[in-house]
């Protein structure tokens, strides 16, 4: 028997699904960009008391915080939203080796919420 090589696309693609069931679960209806190369992985929407929320996330493996970061940066600045005072942007642990770095931003009823997910570097480095 042939044995089936799990490629990196496939592991991406495996991430994906699992944040995208949760988000489901959590009654949002949720959109996977799958090969657009653009700048989210899973688009998420819900309708929550009079409010849309959107969420954007963008999904990537073997990062570190720096990393991440510096991508959270880019995204924000390629959306061309102006960071206000009152905005609010931090990093948490889902997991041991999941971690995230987040932000909202509101419009009206609109609010998004803008995700970077990320896991661990394989040697331990955060």
């Amino acid at each position: 028997m042939r044995k089936t090589k799990i490629t990196n696309y496939i592991r991406g693609r495996n991430f994906e699904y699992r944040v995208k069931k949760l988000l489901e679960k959590k009654g949002y209806i949720v959109f996977r960009t799958a090969g657009s190369h653009g700048l989210f992985d899973l688009i998420a929407v819900r309708h929550i008391k009079g409010y849309f929320l959107i969420k954007l996330w963008q999904l990537k493996r073997n990062m570190n915080y720096n990393q991440a970061s510096n991508l959270f940066k880019k995204i924000i600045q390629a959306l061309g939203f102006v960071v206000k005072e009152n905005d609010k942007f931090h990093s948490f642990s889902i997991t041991k080796n999941i971690k995230a770095i987040e932000g909202y931003f509101s419009q009206g009823r609109i609010v998004v919420y803008i995700a970077v997910v990320y896991t661990s570097l394989k040697n331990g480095q955060n």
